[in-house]
This record gives C-alpha cells, sequence and structure tokens, in this order.
C-alpha cells in the first residue's frame, strides 16, 4: 500500500514531513510537485502565514490578483514558480504502482488534476475539497468511474465542500 502527498509550497511540504515521521508513517511518499491536467509551470500566490494558496493561471485569477493588489501588498503575499505535471506522469517518475488514498485540497485545482490521472485501480479512495465547482466534480468522478452510491458530500460552507469518493 503507497500513499502520496503532493505539496507545492516548501514551508508546507516541511510541516508534511514532519507529520510523516511523527505519525511513523512508512506508507506515505511525499512528492513536492504540484499536479494538474498538462505538464506547465503556473504562478502561486501565498499568504505570509502560509494559510492559503491561489494558482494566478487564467483570466479571472490575473483579476482577482490585480484587483487585490493592495491586500497582498500589505500581507506580504508572496509568489511562486510552480512546476505542474499530470498525477499519472508523477506515479511513473517515481515508479508508483497504485494510489490506494489521495487526498487533495489544491484551492480549486482538483478538476485540472482528476483530468490528469487516468491510472484509477478499482478500490483507489480519494478527498477532495470543491470550490464552487461541486457539479463538475462529480461529473468527472462519474466518468472516471467512481461509485456515485459511496460518495459523500460534506458541506464547509456556502462554497466549498469536502468529498469522500471510492473507485
Amino acid at each position: 500500500m503507497v500513499n502520496n502527498s503532493l505539496a507545492q509550497n516548501l514551508i508546507l511540504f516541511k510541516i508534511l514531513l514532519y507529520n510523516i515521521v511523527k505519525n511513523n508513517c512508512n506508507n506515505v511518499i511525499a512528492i513536492n510537485e504540484g499536479v494538474g491536467n498538462v505538464k506547465s509551470h503556473e504562478k502561486m500566490l501565498t499568504d505570509i502565514n502560509y494559510t492559503g494558496n491561489k494558482i494566478l493561471n487564467d483570466k479571472f485569477n490575473k483579476k482577482f490578483y490585480i484587483s487585490n493588489l493592495y491586500k497582498i501588498i500589505r500581507y506580504k503575499s508572496k509568489m511562486y514558480d510552480v512546476k505542474i505535471n499530470k498525477i499519472d506522469n508523477v506515479m511513473n517518475k517515481y515508479d508508483i504502482l497504485n494510489i490506494d488514498f489521495l487526498k487533495m485540497d489544491i484551492e480549486g485545482y482538483e478538476i485540472k488534476a482528476l483530468k490528469g490521472y487516468s491510472n484509477i485501480k478499482k478500490g483507489n479512495i480519494l478527498v477532495l475539497e470543491s470550490h464552487r465547482n461541486l457539479d463538475e466534480l462529480l461529473y468527472i468522478l462519474k466518468i472516471k468511474r467512481y461509485d456515485v452510491s459511496t460518495i459523500h458530500i460534506e458541506p464547509i460552507d456556502g462554497f466549498c465542500s469536502i468529498i469522500h469518493a471510492k473507485h
């Protein structure tokens, strides 16, 4: 059994490594790469407290960035270059045959990550967060043959939910 954790932000990645050791998780492979539907580079905006990230890759997000420039400067946000790769490519790169459990909280990039993940095996468990895109995420899970009868949706607030699905 192999669990995989992907975290692009270096501080969060160090916290992940610490938690893996502290909890004696010997079946987790920590990989510091971003995931999406194509191999690319994106810009990621992170606030100084590392409590939130935002990928700036399309017109809506660039407008968000420009309209919030004052807050970005005031709260000392940082910009990172993020290497994006498909989950399938990451699995091949690290000789990972199967992912039993995959958790994604990648600030709205979950749909792109799922589109780059075709090497799904029976029994695979997925936990992800949705950001105003629940219908599209559920549609993709259905296309990828996740058992829709076992999908559990846990609302967090008016625009965000946690989704648990089993293949």
